[in-house]
């Protein structure tokens, strides 16, 4: 059958070769001798073929296109060896064979006429024909090109309609399609952005973008160059004993120093060549010179001893791998040298005197079968076997084991082993020891012995003191007696417990009597009425407890509130507002005066005066943490920006005191303009309204200082330099915005240079949670406020919610399905939130940040600590105790599925949720605030 693209040389009788001559080129066949016509031999006739393939693009087999056997034929199949030769069959009527470019050969079934990927070959066998009949437009079919698609036949064509897209969307391939092979992308060297600004040029490298050279290198190998990735600053520190190059050849292992490229050791000429000798010249340029005679190593581990010549590797003889082994045959293999291989078993000599008959074990070793005994049965001798000499009995010295384990420190003497008897006190007083020859020393417990039979002591056994017997206060037996309900231990001897007699009157003597039982008796005398406020009560002759006078209540302490309680007795509370401002009450001193303990707990800056509706100017609050109550006249304010300011009474009138007491905290503003009134929630007034007293937003301090301008506390914003704390760093103190200290910190704050730690504060909005008057808040608060995980790509977020400003460092998010499995953690950089802030973990459009999961959980955890977690589908408690991660309280809330939205309730702004805390929102709003879902 005629293979497609392929000429072949067919062999023929004459008679078919002249039929084939007669149809195709008659003139042709009738020059340059044929065949004899009487010649019994039958004449070959070398005849080309070309395929239907390689004639028609369609592969049409049909066509009569055959290539004529023309000498001006310009096909390719006319080559030189294709133009008439001699027979070589060297025939004695001299045939020759004659090459002819003919049709198809005779066909003898359909298989022989094989069409094209669109038309359909059969065979006449009548004449040997082939017969190619095209397919129906639109058939399918293979063009073999893996770049087109849709193929399909048009007139008996395969075509593709369209050609394949090859897209990668990676800038670092170029992306072409092979026909033969289909979409190829190919790595280039192309510029590329890896958005890293302190990196450039960035280019591709193996199909991803690499970093290019540091923006920031200053070309010292031995300097840390660092770029900072906000500012793009620059920064150079010297690093020492990494590797680095002076420039020389010659040299090996240069290392930095100070900076600085030290030169190593001349060893840098080595040019790995063992045939030349490498030299250093003018200590900077390397030679190498070809040598003759030295000793090498070719590579072929067959040769040897190798020597140079003309600085090439010579081999040297053929190497002998005989090992002198009788149990391993040998042979040198050109490519590892020698081989040893494992002799079959057989009986062998180890030249070894020590053992009496050997045996190969298969593994190329002589295993001894049968050993020479040199045992002299003696522990002071060492009994060995010399392979050259036999058994050897040397007398030892030093320590030994005679068997007996009641004896230590045997030695050998005159080949005899010696010892001492062992000492077998284990200095436990609670155990008799003795010694055993096979067990050695024995401890045997003495504890049973300790019981001295008295229920009142508990008997035991010290292992310092032997038998201890402590006295016990447990109930012990005790003889009948109407006046004895039981006996109890005390002081080791069982005392009886009497009948209880009491009728709780206290003029009465209560007594039992073993045959009339309680026996109560009337006396006149001191009593006790049970009031802890009277004293020197007696019973008088009616039986009555009274005639007491009130305790002294007095304790001499002016600052006390002095007071009885008839149950407790007398009290003497402090009371500091009895107490002059500057001093605290104490019990024993009285009025003290203490340094009192201020800090500033809140600052907000606004224009001064603030815009109408904008709220109140600028403020700060201040918190006594001591223990007196403070003028706080007595104090001023500064500026670092602007200059000292006197604090106020909001009456105006400077006798009047500003007191501030333990624990409370006061809120200050800038004096308003003339006729404005001081907003309610104020308690002290700062300057003038003449003062250019201010507070800068942008590297400023606020201060507060003792009547002798010394610093007391301070609180350092933006970026402060001079402060020994930056508090907010790169977070400015924007109008509207109040920084304030966690309630939690309040008590432990610190007061002037150790300042706050920049984790106490928060930075709220202004408004209701940071008004003047209102309590201090937690600025760990964060919460999950918004889940969406059953979107499509680009649609998937969770939000968080920090209701007071709170701090975000140290936050990680963590995604689980309901199994417990977890997905994905998403570690938050350190930031602050201002109040009412939201952030999105989102998955970018295009990525797959967040993983899609319709019932799971999410956590919120800072550092160990879980702070706030919601768990949503089918998940339940069970699961949850399973899984072993916490979930909010009650029923799981809404499922994922379909793109909804889990939105929290903004009034349950606390860790301990519910599922009614939350509800669906098909809409959601990353970002924005939540509405109130349905209750």
């Amino acid at each position: 059958m005629a293979v497609g693209g392929v000429r072949r040389r067919l062999v023929v009788t004459s008679a078919w070769a002249w039929t084939v001559c007669l149809l195709s080129c008659a003139a042709s066949c009738g020059e340059g001798g044929g065949a004899d016509a009487g010649d019994t031999d039958t004449a070959e006739v070398a005849v080309d073929v070309a395929d239907a393939d390689a004639a028609t693009p369609d592969g049409d087999a049909s066509e009569p296109d055959a290539e004529l056997p023309d000498a001006a034929d310009a096909d390719a199949d006319a080559a030189p060896d294709e133009l008439p030769m001699a027979d070589a069959d060297a025939d004695a009527d001299a045939e020759t064979d004659t090459e002819v470019d003919a049709g198809p050969p005779p066909c003898l079934s359909d298989d022989d006429c094989a069409g094209g990927p669109c038309s359909v070959g059969s065979c006449d066998l009548t004449d040997g024909l082939c017969t190619v009949v095209a397919l129906p437009d639109g058939s399918a079919c293979d063009d073999h090109n893996a770049c087109s698609l849709d193929d399909a036949c048009q007139a008996g064509v395969c075509t593709g309609t369209q050609g394949a897209v090859c897209d990668d969307g990676n800038p670092c391939t170029d992306d072409v399609c092979a026909p033969d092979k289909g979409c190829v992308f190919k790595n280039n060297f192309a510029l590329c952005e890896d958005g890293d600004p302190c990196t450039a040029p960035d280019s591709c490298v193996a199909g991803v973008c690499q970093p290019g050279e540091a923006a920031c290198s200053d070309g010292n190998p031995c300097t840390v160059d660092a770029c900072d990735p906000v500012s793009g600053a620059c920064s150079h520190m010297a690093t020492d004993s990494v590797p680095c190059s002076d420039g020389s050849e010659c040299t090996f292992g240069d290392h930095c120093e100070v900076g600085v490229c030290i030169p190593g050791t001349l060893d840098g000429c080595n040019d790995g060549n063992q045939c030349t000798d490498d030299l250093c010249v003018d200590g900077t340029t390397c030679t190498h010179a070809p040598a003759s005679g030295t000793p090498c190593g070719d590579g072929e581990p067959c040769t040897g001893p190798d020597a140079c010549e003309d600085g090439e590797c010579v081999a040297g003889p053929p190497i002998d791998c005989d090992d002198g082994n009788d149990c391993t045959d040998e042979f040198c293999d050109a490519s590892i040298g020698c081989v040893v291989t494992p002799s079959a078993p057989k009986p062998c000599e180890d030249q070894n005197l020590c053992t009496t008959k050997g045996m190969c074990d298969g593994g190329g070793g002589c295993t001894p079968t049968a050993f020479l005994d040199c045992d002299d049965g003696k522990l002071c001798t060492v009994d060995t076997c010399k392979p050259d000499s036999g058994c050897d009995h040397n007398p030892i010295g030093g320590p030994c084991d005679d068997g007996d384990a009641c004896t230590s420190g045997d030695l050998c003497l005159q080949e005899v082993c010696v010892g001492d008897p062992v000492d077998c006190d284990d200095g436990n007083a609670c155990t008799q020891d003795s010694c055993d020859p096979t067990l050695g020393c024995q401890s045997f417990d003495i504890s049973p012995s300790c019981d001295d039979g008295n229920p009142c002591t508990d008997d035991g056994c010290d292992s310092g003191l032997g038998c201890v017997n402590t006295p016990n206060d447990a109930p012990c037996p005790f003889q009948a007696d109407p006046c004895v309900t039981g006996a109890v231990c005390s002081a080791g001897a069982c005392q009886p417990v009497p009948l209880d007699c009491d009728d709780g009157d206290p003029c009465t003597l209560d007594v039992c009597d073993p045959e009339e039982l309680c026996v109560h008796q009337r006396f006149v005398g001191p009593c006790d009425d049970g009031d802890a406020c009277t004293e020197g009560e007696v019973c008088d002759a009616g039986g009555e407890c009274g005639g007491g006078a009130p305790v002294d209540l007095d304790d001499g302490v002016a600052c006390t509130v002095d007071s009885c309680d008839p149950l407790t007795g007398v009290e003497h509370i402090e009371d500091y507002t009895a107490c002059p401002l500057g001093s605290a009450c104490f019990a024993d001193t009285d009025c003290t005066v203490v340094p009192p303990q201020l800090i500033i707990s809140r600052l907000s800056l606004r224009p001064d005066p603030a815009p109408p509706g904008a709220g109140q100017g600028t403020w700060l609050a201040i918190t006594n943490i001591g223990v007196a109550a403070v003028d706080l006249r007595a104090f001023r304010l500064d500026s670092a920006v602007s200059s000292l300011a006197s604090i106020f009474p909001l009456s105006g009138e400077p006798g009047d005191p500003v007191p501030i007491r333990p624990g409370e905290t006061l809120a200050g503003i800038k004096t308003p303009p003339e006729g404005q009134p001081v907003p309610p929630g104020f308690a002290f007034t700062f300057g003038l309204a003449t003062d250019a007293f201010a507070f800068g937003k942008f590297g400023d301090q606020a201060t507060i200082l003792t009547p002798t301008l010394k610093v007391h506390d301070f609180l350092s914003f933006q970026t402060f330099s001079d402060g020994p704390t930056i508090i907010f760093g790169a977070m400015p103190l924007v109008d509207g915005t109040v920084a304030h200290l966690d309630a939690s910190r309040l008590a432990t704050a610190q007061l002037t240079t150790a300042n706050d730690d920049v984790d106490d504060w928060c930075l709220a909005r202004e408004g209701a949670p940071s008004a003047p008057d209102a309590p201090q808040t937690d600025c760990t608060l964060v919460l999950l406020s918004e889940v969406a995980l059953g979107g499509e790509a680009g649609q998937r977020w969770i939000e968080l919610y920090a209701p007071p400003g709170g701090n975000l460092s140290g936050l990680v998010v963590r995604v689980f399905d309901a199994g417990g499995v977890a997905l994905a953690s998403f570690p938050l950089a350190p930031s602050r939130a201002p109040h009412g802030e939201r952030f999105l973990i989102s998955d970018a459009e295009g990525d797959s940040v967040l993983p899609q999961v319709t019932d799971g959980a999410v956590q919120l955890f800072r550092g160990a600590i879980l702070l706030d977690a919601y768990g949503f589908g089918t998940l339940t408690t069970s699961t949850d105790a399973a899984a072993g991660f916490p979930l909010f309280e009650g029923t799981p809330g809404p499922s994922q599925a379909g793109g909804a939205v889990a939105v929290r309730a903004p009034e349950y702004e606390d860790t301990q949720d519910n599922a009614a805390d939350w509800t669906s929102d098909p809409e959601g709003s990353p970002g924005q605030p939540n509405a109130d879902p349905a209750p």
